[in-house]
């Protein structure tokens, strides 16, 4: 069923009667038709098109619930009253052609919930008399926000109030000096004429708010003031009054929002008030608030036997004394002690060695606190087991290492002196100090070092005497080995020392400050000796240097002549494997000219001479034995007729 066609006779159509029809698309309802009941055409998805009778007064309850294909609608002026929601969800009804006028429109009681019908375009099937209206009467809301026009038709039959639109827009803007004006204007279209009306309104010169104190505590520097921003501000004024004064003075003017106050004095309560300014016009000073200021102490740090010592300096207004807190890399802060007023120092014995350690101490007022800043140093024990000992290059100084230090400093002064001098630092634990003078008396000392922390060191050192060390020289002579060193500034005496190549050392002379040599004759031939010389002063003594020859013994040398030569004989020379054979030039310069490699061998003829009578030759010969050399007599021969 697609198109119905009620027959006439009909008076009524039922609640429900069509609901549901889907397949529905138009419908005519007859003039004898009086009321169409709630639900009739309900749900007819496809109806399109409705052309309802001259006599239907009534269309009611929900009567076209739905019915979204309805496109237009014929109602004729006999209808009174709609039901409530009778055209609901009628979303493509755009057109309803109604045969009364305009007026007999709006006097129909149209239910709740039927903007699809009031929505569309009304066509009237009777033109209403023509209306002539005069000026719009305006009314405005009391904010300006809304505004209506009221339109009366000149012979007084008809009024139209028409809802105006309102815009709004600043002709002079305020400012902090002078006030501003606004212009509201509503505008109205009415029977094709646009219509307008304005309200001018002042507008409130600028006000500078007083600016509020957010911020308010002692910093390392002084006072640090804070605030927030004005709107309308170009800078502000940071005042402060002396509580024992009374005055307020101005401390400074800022285009920015916060203030440190540099000079306050310790000890000493300020109160502090920001005023906000624009040109010649302020805010005035805003609340005030007050501090007791507290200088921050200024903190050393110093490695002590005991510990680390914490010291300060003393703050005015201090009445309940300083708090001295501690924190590691690891952990917060915390309160190791608070001491008294007059206290400005604290020796941190729990502190463990090689650890680095923060310190912060704070000056005390009842409940008002100073800011802090904080110092660190790694805990470093003064450095132990300090020894020196003479060496060739200068002074060897040793200690023990020292947990957590990476480096050491070693420090000295001569003795008598209280002016120590940083002469070297190392990473090791040994140093050796250079540029001292034989005969002097040094102390030295030691402090260990991490980064920028320093232990403190043993103030007593340790002292020596510098001695240089001897350099000693040994040679073969007729009586024996003969030993020899240069003289030493500052000793009282030189020791020699002898060995064996498999023996330990012997002290075998112990000599005086100008005894500078020394035979030893109970050295036997063939036997190399180890020898070393120290030169001392008391307790002190110098380095030394071994030195090592063999004994070879002392050669007598004859000399003949024969046809062929000079002939030299000699006596055997103890520990030798062989001998050097020597003869005097002209200049009296010695050049060797033989060499027997056997100490068997005992004598050895030149032949590259001159026997011509009158000529003389000068020889000697020393045993040899590797490096080690005997002891000689030159001897000499007169060639003769």
């Amino acid at each position: 069923m697609t198109d119905v066609t009620i027959g006439e006779g009909v008076i009524s159509i039922g609640t429900s009667a069509f609901g549901e029809c889907a397949s529905l698309t138009s419908i005519i309802i007859p003039d004898s038709v009086t009321s169409i009941e709630p639900y009739a055409f309900s749900y007819c998805t496809s109806l399109s098109s409705v052309t309802i009778g001259n006599s239907v007064s009534t269309i009611g309850l929900l009567t076209f619930l739905n019915c979204t294909s309805l496109t237009s609608i014929i109602i004729p002026d006999s209808v009174a009253s709609i039901g409530n929601g009778a055209f609901m969800l009628c979303s493509s009804l755009t057109d309803v052609y109604y045969s009364g006028s305009k007026s007999d429109w709006a006097a129909i009681s149209i239910g709740s919930n039927n903007t699809c019908l009031t929505s569309a375009t009304i066509h009237y099937g009777v033109e209403e008399p023509e209306h002539t209206y005069g000026s719009p009467v305006w009314t405005w809301a009391s904010n300006y926000s809304s505004a209506t026009a009221k339109f009366t038709c000149i012979d007084g039959d008809d009024t139209q109030i028409v809802t105006a639109t309102v815009t709004y827009e600043v002709t002079t803007a305020a400012t902090y000096t002078a006030a501003g004006t606004g212009a509201y204007t509503a505008t109205v279209t009415f029977n094709g004429k646009t219509y307008t009306d304005t309200k001018t309104v002042t507008i409130p010169m600028l006000v500078l708010t007083a600016p509020t104190i957010t911020s308010l505590y002692n910093s390392t520097s002084g006072v640090s003031v804070g605030w927030g921003a004005v709107d309308g501000a170009t800078e502000y004024i940071v005042w402060r009054l002396n509580n024992s004064s009374g005055k307020w003075e101005k401390c400074a003017t800022t285009t920015g929002t916060t203030y440190l106050s540099t000079s306050p004095v310790s000890g000493t309560t300020y109160y502090y008030a920001i005023e906000a300014v624009n040109g010649e016009v302020t805010s005035g000073r805003g609340t005030q608030r007050y501090i007791l200021y507290m200088a921050t102490p200024k903190v050393s740090l110093e490695n002590t036997t005991s510990g680390i010592k914490v010291s300060w300096n003393s703050v005015a207004g201090a009445t309940s004394g300083y708090q001295v807190y501690r924190r590691t890399a690891d952990t917060d802060y915390e309160l190791l002690k608070q001491v008294s007023t007059s206290t400005t120092s604290y020796t941190d014995t729990t502190a463990e060695a090689g650890v680095r350690y923060y310190y912060i101490v704070r000056s005390v007022r009842g409940s008002a606190r100073s800011a802090y800043a904080s110092q660190y140093i790694t805990r470093l024990t003064t450095p132990t087991n300090i020894s020196v000992s003479n060496t060739k290059s200068g002074v060897q100084v040793t200690w023990s290492a020292v947990t957590g230090a990476t480096s050491y400093q070693v420090w000295r002064k001569l003795s008598g002196s209280s002016s120590w001098s940083k002469v070297g630092t190392t990473t090791d634990t040994s140093y050796t100090s250079t540029g001292v003078t034989s005969g002097k008396t040094y102390v030295f000392t030691v402090k260990a070092v991490y980064n920028s922390s320093v232990s403190t060191y043993n103030t007593t050192g340790k002292t020596i005497m510098r001695l240089a060390e001897p350099t000693i020289t040994l040679e073969n002579l007729v009586g024996g080995l003969t030993a020899s060193w240069n003289a030493v500034d500052g000793a009282e005496g030189y020791k020699l020392y002898r060995r064996s190549e498999t023996g330990s050392y012997v002290l075998i002379a112990d000599l005086g400050a100008d005894e500078l040599s020394y035979t030893d004759k109970a050295a036997k031939a063939g036997i190399v000796f180890y020898y070393r010389v120290q030169a001392y002063n008391g307790s002190y003594t110098s380095s030394w240097t071994s030195q090592f020859n063999r004994r070879i013994g002392h050669t007598t040398l004859t000399l003949t002549k024969n046809s062929s030569g000079v002939v030299l004989t000699w006596t055997e020379s103890g520990g030798c494997t062989g001998y050097y054979i020597y003869r005097m030039n002209e200049d009296g310069s010695y050049t060797r000219i033989k060499t027997i490699t056997s100490s068997d061998t005992l004598t050895w003829t030149d032949t590259d001479v001159d026997l011509t009578p009158g000529n003389s030759y000068t020889y000697y010969i020393r045993g040899y034995n590797g490096s080690s050399l005997g002891s000689y007599t030159p001897k000499t021969i007169l060639i003769e007729a």
